[in-house]
């Protein structure tokens, strides 16, 4: 079976909110979607202690109490 975006996101439950994080090296970008890939919100925060706790702020007071999916993009070429 082909393992196609669009496969693995018919995959996440109505409700779920996909987190991509794009690490580097001071300043993490993180991005929220919904299943059909509608920008829900977009943020940066701290690679640091305190802006990981942010960001853990910013996922457990999310808008409708929609659950969360995350995943972290890692190419090392692309950090900065």
């Amino acid at each position: 079976m082909k393992n196609s975006t669009a496969h693995k996101l018919r995959q996440v439950p109505p409700g779920y909110l996909i987190m991509g994080i794009d690490p580097h090296k001071k300043i993490h970008v993180a991005v929220a979607m919904t299943q059909d890939t509608a920008i829900h919100t977009k943020f940066k925060f701290a690679n640091s202690r305190q802006g990981y706790e942010d960001i853990i702020k910013k996922v457990k007071v999310t808008p409708r109490g929609l659950l969360e999916i995350w995943g972290i993009v890692s190419d090392s070429s692309e950090n900065e």
